[in-house]
């Protein structure tokens, strides 16, 4: 079984989020009602998940990340957004 380092989570209809900070990188995975993992992807963007928040009226995912300032030398909150493909 490959490693899973879970962070941050949030469920939207059937389907749980969860941050997975393993070593291969940060990314979101998807499971639905089986525990299965049945989507999931990755952001260069992302270099932590601090928080995550699903806007079930647009079907949006929202992700607070941080980013480094212009001088790499401060980080500044960042939140990114994906659409969910996913549909009850």
């Amino acid at each position: 079984m490959p490693r899973f380092s879970p962070g941050s989570l949030c469920v939207h209809d059937k389907y749980l989020y969860v941050a997975d900070r393993s070593s291969k990188g940060l990314g979101i995975l998807v499971f639905n009602e089986q525990c299965e993992i049945i989507d999931w992807f990755r952001n260069s963007l992302l270099k932590e998940v601090l928080a995550m928040h699903i806007d079930p009226d647009i079907n949006k995912l929202y992700i607070l990340t941080t980013a480094q300032d212009e001088n790499n030398k401060r980080k500044r909150p960042l939140i990114a957004s994906m659409d969910l493909c996913h549909s009850s």
